[in-house]
């Protein structure tokens, strides 16, 4: 999302694969350090020393302006809010879904069933 393409992107899938196997990671230079820092941490091939692969600290710098317990409250406003229409999906757009792959799976949001806290 930095850069616009995925890390290790190439146009031939068995080339992309073959980057996320062995090739070093390259952001581009415009990649603040502590971006840059976290996704080198998130990106790390070993998984013991990946973030999310033991015990790690949320208190990276890319993180650091974050006030954690007022983003749980929702009480953060969004950076941007897209102006986006409505969209209404025809069944047969749905695929498997309208097919029943998911039988007895529903979702309401948390705002349909009055829940107001996380």
């Amino acid at each position: 999302m930095l850069q616009g393409l995925p890390p290790f992107y190439s146009r031939s899938k068995a080339e992309m694969f073959e980057n996320i196997l062995h090739a070093p990671l390259q952001l581009h230079r415009s990649v603040s350090q502590s971006a840059r820092t976290l996704l080198q941490s998130l990106l790390e091939r070993d998984c013991t020393k990946r973030l999310g692969g033991g015990e790690h600290d949320l208190g990276y710098t890319f993180f650091l302006s974050i006030n954690w317990d007022d983003l749980l409250a929702r009480k953060v406003p969004p950076p941007s809010i897209p102006n986006l229409p409505p969209q209404v999906w025809p069944s047969s757009m749905l695929g498997d879904v309208a097919n029943g792959a998911f039988p007895g799976f529903s979702y309401m949001s948390p705002a349909e069933v009055g829940v107001t806290e996380p």
